[in-house]
């Protein structure tokens, strides 16, 4: 018998709410507004950058809950690797390869997330949640790369 709680809407609304800053970044960079001298794209950048660090981090959970996982090792590695190209792209002076590299690490992600088997049924609705968001933030990652290219060839 499983203890496991079922997949909730508070759970899924803060899923969702999760797309919102960077909606916001996409937003302000697109009318040259900020935040307290944050710029949209700064706003984006730092905020995909710590969010595709939580996700790979997820995958670490993943692997120690299911003991029968059989390619824990290159998961954990890759989602080691994944989150330091995050990092990484935060120290480059391009913000259009910063987003590229970025929305690469996003779409890794959605495309071996796909792959992804839930091993207990009450995480289904959880995984395809993920993979809503996380294809709608690879999408609004190519909208701020668009909106960058043009604001920068003005």
């Amino acid at each position: 018998m499983s203890t496991a709680q079922p997949f909730s809407t508070q759970q899924r609304l803060l899923g969702y709410l999760g797309l919102l800053p960077f909606i916001i970044g996409v937003l302000l960079e697109w009318s040259t507004l900020d935040i307290a001298g944050i710029s949209g794209l700064w706003l984006f950048e730092t905020y995909s950058a710590c969010i595709a660090s939580f996700v790979c981090g997820i995958w670490w959970g993943a692997v120690i809950n299911n003991k029968n996982h059989n390619r824990a090792s290159a998961t954990l590695v890759l989602s080691n690797v994944l989150c330091l190209l995050a990092w990484l792209s935060l120290l480059l002076d391009n913000p259009i390869v910063t987003l590229l590299l970025l929305g690469s690490v996003f779409f890794v992600v959605l495309v071996l997330e796909k792959q992804l088997k839930p091993h207990r049924a009450e995480l289904q609705p959880y995984f395809a949640m993920r993979r809503q968001v996380t294809a709608s933030v690879v999408i609004l990652h190519l909208v701020m790369v668009m909106d960058v290219a043009i604001s920068t060839s003005a």
